[in-house]
């Protein structure tokens, strides 16, 4: 089902909490829903993933940065690790495609964890900590690698 998340964004909402499955399980239950209702409404985007923070899932697709508000900790982590900011390219990927910070999926679903678990952004949290599913591209339910950037982003 199509949704309005508290912050007015447009999402989609899953309704999985009575299932009985550990954290992974549900994260992984989750994107699976995700992928399957994108392949329903013909919706193919380059990639999907799902993360994981305390109890908090977000499942999100790759779509462009403009006008999304990024969490302070994940923009920390961006300017440390590839000293660059959202909106910047920073290098291609192995389909010789440019990449441009912030337009991933795992930094999309990252965000929203982030936002949920912390809203009022005052907080030092490691986003190496954060757990992923792995990317998925829908027509096809093709497995993905992360690029580049999301490696060094997320890394531990």
């Amino acid at each position: 089902m199509i949704g309005i998340s508290p912050l007015g964004i447009k999402c989609l909402c899953l309704n999985i909490d009575n299932v009985n499955f550990n954290s992974s399980e549900k994260l992984n239950k989750a994107h699976a829903l995700y992928v399957s209702n994108l392949i329903d409404r013909k919706e193919f985007v380059s990639a999907t993933a799902g993360c994981e923070l305390n109890g908090f899932i977000s499942c999100d697709k790759s779509r462009n940065w403009v006008g999304v508000h990024y969490h302070t900790n994940l923009k920390e982590a961006i300017k440390v690790k590839l000293g660059r900011k959202i909106g910047e390219h920073n290098g291609m990927s192995a389909s010789g495609h440019s990449l441009t910070i912030g337009v991933c999926a795992e930094q999309h679903a990252a965000n929203n964890v982030l936002k949920d678990a912390f809203p009022n952004e005052n907080t030092n949290y490691d986003v190496a900590k954060l757990t992923f599913t792995k990317a998925v591209r829908p027509k096809g339910k093709k497995v993905i690698e992360p690029c580049v950037n999301c490696n060094t982003i997320f890394s531990k």
